[in-house]
């Protein structure tokens, strides 16, 4: 009986703390914590024991494939042109491929994130090409010796994606063209370098307009803070001497106004005096006509 206890215990123990987990053929699991984001567990087809499931609200299972395929559009462009950004200027081609992953060497980005997977797929297969055509580019565009070795370029290109990413832990089942290599005339390509001259000469001089009205921009700005610093001195005059109002309103008041009585003690109108505070006030034998 004691043997028959210990063991309900251990397996209720057991059960508290793992999960078995089947996981499909031709799929995979990783076990998410939901606070962290990271891993804490990947599951390969089959039967798996689940770790730290007791608080099964923190965790997550994550299922994926192993085999896939996808089609994927490259875009070369030519040499010099790679701002043109059109397809009418590069060497454009579609690929069908079918790889599997070694999810126990494969980056986690890549198990958890498949847009992430395809960006690499796309990223290797057009450096591939890149690297392949490169002979062709320079030192000048060779056309009709990469039309006449085309198919040599392919099997180069399709030999580096599969080394690159064999490394990355994606082995590459199948690789195909589904449309035959795009290659523009040199006649186009000489279009696009004038195209491509022409942009170029209209940003600089965008980038010169540019550059002349952020100058204009700074200029407007420190004139404004200068007229903003003598609204303040003249504000600032102003709260310390009252009667400049007063001289100020007539002398705007009327065209007529060609006399203003001043201070005998001073000789400023209304005291003001600005060497001195007392100059201000206006004193016993002063008139003010104001009043």
């Amino acid at each position: 009986m004691k043997f028959v206890a210990i063991i309900v215990i251990l397996v209720v123990a057991f059960s508290a703390y793992f999960v078995i987990v089947k996981i499909d053929d031709d799929e995979y699991g990783l076990l998410l914590n939901k606070e962290t984001d990271e891993v804490e567990q990947l599951c390969l087809p089959g039967y798996n024991f689940a770790i730290k499931k007791i608080a099964f609200w923190r965790y997550s299972m994550y299922y994926g494939k192993i085999t896939s395929s996808t089609i994927i559009e490259i875009r070369v462009p030519l040499p010099g042109l790679s701002e043109l950004e059109s397809r009418h200027y590069a060497v454009d081609m579609k690929l069908q491929m079918k790889y599997a992953l070694d999810v126990e060497n494969a980056q986690e980005d890549m198990l958890l994130k498949k847009d992430v997977l395809l960006q690499f797929l796309k990223t290797v297969s057009k450096e591939s090409f890149e690297s392949s055509m490169l002979p062709y580019w320079y030192p000048i565009y060779n056309n009709i010796n990469l039309e006449r070795n085309a198919a040599e370029v392919v099997e180069k290109s399709f030999a580096a994606i599969k080394e690159r990413c064999g490394k990355m832990g994606i082995k590459i089942i199948e690789i195909a063209l589904l449309t035959p290599l795009r290659i523009p005339t040199l006649e186009i390509y000489r279009e696009g370098l004038m195209l491509a001259a022409d942009l170029r000469k209209i940003e600089n001089e965008y980038k010169k307009e540019q550059l002349l009205l952020e100058n204009k921009l700074k200029k407007d700005e420190m004139e404004q803070k200068k007229y903003l610093e003598n609204l303040r001195r003249i504000a600032s005059v102003v709260k310390n001497n009252p009667d400049l109002l007063k001289y100020l309103y007539i002398t705007g008041f009327s065209k007529n106004v060609t006399t203003i009585i001043a201070s005998e003690r001073t000789g400023m109108p209304f005291g003001l005096d600005f060497g001195k505070k007392d100059a201000a006030k206006v004193g016993e034998s002063d008139v003010d006509n104001l009043r």
